[in-house]
């Protein structure tokens, strides 16, 4: 969650530079913010599969 909230107060630094960028500029921007936090939240729902693996296996 750390990471997460590290790359929105990023990209709420970079929003006032995204108004000079041209409109393709900006759509490959939030193209790859899009990328990260999807790579971001895949890795989070596999940690946390994984963990309750381990809690369930640990259990029996």
């Amino acid at each position: 969650v750390q990471t997460l909230q590290q790359q929105l107060s990023l990209l709420t630094a970079m929003a006032p530079n995204l108004a000079q960028c041209t409109s393709s500029e900006k759509q490959e921007n939030l193209y790859d913010v899009h990328q990260q936090i999807d790579q971001f939240l895949c890795k989070q729902t596999h940690q946390n599969a994984v963990k309750e693996e381990t809690v369930k296996n640990s259990m029996d």
